[in-house]
């Protein structure tokens, strides 16, 4: 039983991807944001716009046709417009399960001056954890 429900999730997060302009797997997901400050304004355009340059990610804005989901919430602590504090938390919707698969987060601060360098952390971030999302899927369906 165990088997065919891991099957499931790794069939789910394989539909959910869609070839990429050179024949690649790219998964799609959504990239939601809540930005309170300036800084976090910055790296929340900065990281949609890495996510929908990436080969393996495809950034799709409608929430029903895919199923990893990206959030990202930021704070401007000091009200300077000089740094951020911001939130990634990155789930997966399977298609038999209620609610969504935690797949991983992160709270980090950045300042207004290293914002290009976070947005890459959080699109790495985002693309480590669906490889380790899979891998512990293929290796759970595999026993």
């Amino acid at each position: 039983m165990r088997t065919l429900i891991f099957t499931a999730f790794l069939s789910g997060m394989l539909l959910a991807a869609s070839c990429n302009a050179q024949g690649r797997l790219a998964v799609e997901l959504t990239a939601s944001s809540k930005p309170d400050d300036i800084v976090g304004q910055r790296l929340s355009y900065l990281v949609k716009e890495q996510l929908g340059g990436s080969h393996t990610l495809q950034l799709t804005y409608d929430q029903t046709a895919t199923r990893t989901h990206v959030y990202l919430v930021t704070l401007d602590p000091t009200h300077r417009g000089e740094m951020t504090v911001y939130s990634v938390t990155i789930t997966f919707d399977a298609p038999d399960i209620q609610g969504p698969i935690y797949m991983g987060s992160s709270v980090a601060a950045v300042g207004a001056d290293n914002v290009d360098q976070a947005a890459q952390g959080v699109v790495a971030e985002v693309s480590q954890s669906i490889d380790a999302f899979r891998a512990n899927f293929q290796h759970r369906a595999g026993r």
